[in-house]
């Protein structure tokens, strides 16, 4: 097997050069960026992706996350359909001329479809033509795993492993003090704080949870929707529905101190996500200490797996009112938890990052 790039320090693991497509270049989502940084500490060279590096450049493994099929179901620009059709046509290309370049394919697979998507029979054969063409796949969970095998079955004749998600302590740290957090955020200290912070989609359903929101019983309640809309109608529909309920909104990109701020000052995070296959939302929230209220999802029920049930609590079907009234009294007494800590310590990087060596290490050692 053709390794045409020189080899890292490190014994006894995946000597070689990955490509990350992509690896550094995406600023909203830590997750490449503490993966391959981890890697890079452990004697792997890291390299971010590009068309010339893919296609021409020296390397032994192209890293894949996200290339599914992505043709949104709302209306988009001229020159997003361009765009859309360009990832249609060049994803599978590229991977194939890297196939052909001898060089091993490997789909980290953080979702089981892409979401919001139209024509979502096309978008699942699309999906499985590029499992075809890897040479293996890393979920986050077993959980996921099956759901991949059962939703991608070109990958049950493909060695697979699972590589976890790790938390965000690394990059954010400790939450503000909650005091000065909710002064910051113009929220009473006696308040009941229920938040959602995240990229604002359709799949999200951020709108029922303001519906559940507004029939709460609590005056002291408070909703905290934070994020950037996906476009100017969902970011008017959001005001429109927040005019109704005691609330705050931050629709926009978030920085790290108001990411810090936010979980500060929250009693209560919510995920009303109907389908996951991963959340790096909940991640988050629960890296800050705060409890999360979830639709049963296969990210929630992993999440609750390793954070326990004094971490995450998971309601059947969407995100309702009774569920907002009990999931506020299960979290406040659980804010900074113990078991919370402890799920944390089960998700360093240095530890994912010798996991995902091992899986590189296998695939491109016994690829077919």
């Amino acid at each position: 097997m053709a390794a045409d790039s020189s080899t890292s320090s490190n014994q006894g693991g995946f000597q070689g050069t990955v490509v990350g497509w992509p690896a550094y270049r995406i600023t909203r989502n830590p997750y490449s960026l503490l993966l391959y940084s981890n890697l890079e500490r452990r004697g792997i060279r890291v390299l971010d992706h590009g068309i010339c590096q893919i296609l021409f450049g020296r390397y032994d493994l192209l890293h894949i996350h996200w290339p599914n099929f992505n043709w949104p179901s709302h209306s988009i620009s001229y020159w997003m359909r361009l765009k859309s059709f360009f990832h249609l046509i060049a994803v599978p290309a590229v991977i194939g001329a890297s196939r052909l370049r001898n060089k091993t394919v490997l789909w980290t697979v953080h979702n089981l479809r892409a979401h919001d998507v139209r024509y979502a029979v096309l978008a699942t054969w699309y999906d499985q033509q590029i499992a075809r063409l890897c040479h293996g796949y890393t979920t986050f969970s077993t959980l996921a795993k099956n759901a991949v095998e059962v939703t991608l079955p070109a990958f049950l004749r493909k060695p697979g492993f699972v590589v976890r998600h790790g938390h965000y302590r690394d990059v954010y740290g400790d939450p503000t003090p909650r005091c000065e957090a909710r002064d910051r955020l113009g929220l009473d200290q006696d308040a009941s704080v229920v938040l959602f912070a995240g990229n604002i989609r359709p799949y999200k359903d951020v709108m029922g949870l303001i519906d559940a929101f507004a029939l709460l019983d609590d005056p002291s309640a408070v909703l905290v929707i934070a994020g950037p809309p996906i476009d100017a109608g969902t970011r008017d529909s959001i005001r429109e529905a927040l005019r109704s309920v005691r609330s705050v909104a931050l629709l926009k990109v978030l920085s790290e101190f108001e990411l810090k701020d936010l979980f500060g000052a929250a009693d209560l995070f919510v995920c009303p996500v109907q389908r996951a296959l991963s959340s790096g939302s909940i991640l988050m929230s629960l890296s800050f200490g705060v409890p999360v209220l979830a639709c049963d999802t296969i990210a929630a029920q992993d999440a609750e797996l390793v954070f326990s049930r004094d971490g995450v609590m998971r309601v059947n079907g969407r995100i309702s009112t009774h569920a907002l009234r009990n999931g506020l009294a299960w979290a406040k007494p659980r804010i900074g938890h113990p078991a919370i800590a402890a799920g944390c310590s089960h998700l360093e990087w240095s530890e994912i990052a010798e996991a995902m060596e091992t899986a590189m290490s296998s695939i491109h050692t016994n690829r077919r």
